[in-house]
C-alpha cells in the first residue's frame, strides 16, 4: 500500500499500445510481477527533467499529458511513509481512492482505508473547529475594513461553508480547479483567475491541449474560438 502500484495492464491502460515505450524509458521489472522506477527516475523532478530534455512521443497525448500521467503512476500509492520513522508511521495519502493502487483492493480494504483516510482528512474535533474558527473570524472582521475572502479550496473541516455564509465571508472560485461554468458559482463567492502559489494565467493556457482550452473557454461563458498562447502571452503583458 505505501509503495507505488504498477502492473503490465495498468500501463496498458495509461499509455496504451505505447506502454512499453514508457516501461523501457522509466520502468524495470520488481517483485511480483510489478515494475518500480529505474535508479535516479523515481522522483517527480528527476521524472520532468528527464521528459523536458528528451520528450516522450506516445500516439494521442500531448506532451503536457504525457508528464502528468507519468506523475500520476510515480504517485500511485494509498499510504505515505513517514520520514522519520518510514517503518512504522504510514499516513493516507489525499483523495487516496482516485489511485490504481485502491480501485484494485477488496471491498473491505477499501471501506477501512475511506474510513482511514476521512479521519486524517476530515477533521475529527469539528465541534471545536467551528467555535475556534467563528471565534477567530470574528476578530478578523472587526480588527479591518479590508473584505475577508475564504480560501476554501483542498481539504476542510465540513463545518467550513456554512461558517462563512453566517459571517458573510465569500469563498475563493478557481476556474481551472473547480472546472465548472463560472455563471454556477455561488453568489458569495469571489471568482479569480489563480492564487500565490499557481501558474500565471498565461503559463497555464500555454500548458493546455487545444481541446482542453476550448472547454475551458466554454466554462468561462466565451463563445468562439478560444486566443491561442501567443495572443494570451502578449495580451498579459501590454
Amino acid at each position: 500500500l505505501s509503495t507505488r502500484y504498477i502492473r503490465a495492464h495498468l500501463l496498458q491502460r495509461r499509455f496504451g499500445k505505447d506502454s512499453n515505450i514508457v516501461a523501457k524509458r522509466f520502468l524495470e521489472e520488481g517483485p511480483n510481477g510489478a515494475f518500480v522506477f529505474r535508479a535516479g527516475l523515481d522522483t517527480e523532478m528527476a521524472l520532468a527533467d528527464a521528459i523536458e530534455r528528451e520528450p516522450l512521443v506516445l500516439e494521442g497525448m500531448d506532451p503536457q499529458q504525457v508528464l502528468e500521467a507519468v506523475l500520476d503512476m510515480c504517485n500511485d500509492r494509498c499510504l505515505v511513509r513517514d520520514e522519520d520513522a518510514p517503518d512504522e508511521r504510514f499516513y493516507p495519502r489525499f483523495r487516496l481512492w482516485e489511485t490504481d493502487s485502491f480501485a484494485e483492493l477488496g471491498p473491505d480494504w477499501q471501506v477501512k482505508l475511506r474510513q482511514l483516510h476521512d479521519d486524517h482528512f476530515s477533521w475529527r474535533h469539528e465541534e471545536l473547529c467551528e467555535a475556534t474558527a467563528r471565534q477567530r473570524l470574528s476578530v478578523l472582521q472587526g480588527a479591518s475594513t479590508m473584505m475577508l475572502v475564504g480560501e476554501d479550496m483542498g481539504p476542510a473541516p465540513s463545518c467550513l461553508p456554512l461558517v462563512l455564509q453566517d459571517a458573510s465571508i465569500p469563498g475563493l472560485r478557481i476556474p481551472r480547479v473547480t472546472k465548472m461554468a463560472t455563471a454556477s458559482y455561488p453568489y458569495l463567492s469571489v471568482a479569480a483567475s489563480s492564487t500565490h502559489d499557481m501558474l500565471s494565467s498565461a503559463g497555464w493556457w500555454a500548458s493546455l491541449s487545444a481541446a482542453e482550452r476550448n472547454q475551458h473557454w466554454t466554462l468561462l461563458g466565451q463563445t468562439g474560438a478560444p486566443p491561442d498562447h501567443d495572443a494570451t502571452h502578449t495580451h498579459t503583458h501590454t
